[in-house]
């Protein structure tokens, strides 16, 4: 866990990252959701060895599910415009 200001999650956002292992069961899946600041269109999820997925925002939050058994190394805040 990261803690951050608040001024600093105003400014960049803030994600949690749930992860659920498929060893014998189902298969893996990864949730991330995400708090953004204002202006924020998109989010681009960056995992090394994975392609990176773009997710919409909407009302400055976005959520994403996939079969990623990683956590993101970066989010990265796509602007309007």
């Amino acid at each position: 866990m990261t803690c951050a200001t608040v001024a600093r999650v105003l400014k960049h956002g803030l994600t949690s990252t749930f992860l659920r292992e498929g060893t014998h069961g189902p298969p893996a899946v990864r949730s991330i959701v995400g708090l953004v600041p204002d202006g924020a269109a998109r989010v681009r999820v960056l995992t090394p060895r994975y392609p990176p997925a773009v997710v919409p925002v909407r009302r400055n939050v976005f959520v994403l599910h996939d079969r990623v058994p990683e956590p993101p190394e970066t989010v990265e805040l796509l602007r309007r415009g």
